[in-house]
């Protein structure tokens, strides 16, 4: 994996199901992703529980995803100060910026789950 793919859908939610496996039980392990995820990201083999994946980043590190994103595809000129604390090498890599912090993500989860709860 490349680090302009750690965020793709189909990196996190491999990962996230592989880790909650490990984590709390084995069963989840066997969860099938649909072919159409717009529902759920995926569903016991009953059909009786799914689960949906949510990616919680903060804003600053979605800026700079997407750099990498950009850079890898070739784009020239790229705007870097929008990117909190950026430091790019001299091939204009990224060596280093402000990642966010932990209140931006706890803000995040709650937002996350009130608008799971009013879906719900």
């Amino acid at each position: 994996m490349e680090i302009w793919e750690r965020y793709s859908k189909n990196v996190i939610e491999k990962f996230s199901i592989d880790v909650i496996a490990e984590s709390f039980d084995k069963r989840y392990g066997t969860y099938i992703a649909p072919k159409d995820s717009d529902n759920f990201d995926f569903i016991s083999p009953d059909k009786t529980s799914a689960i949906e994946i949510t990616l919680v980043i903060p804003e600053n590190e979605q800026k700079e995803y997407v750099y990498e994103i950009e850079k890898h595809r070739g784009k020239e000129n790229l705007k870097t100060e929008n990117i909190k604390n950026l430091r790019l090498d001299s091939q204009c890599n990224i060596a280093s910026y402000y990642g966010g912090s932990m209140a931006e993500i706890k803000n995040a989860i709650i937002t996350s789950l009130e608008k799971n709860n009013k879906r719900l």
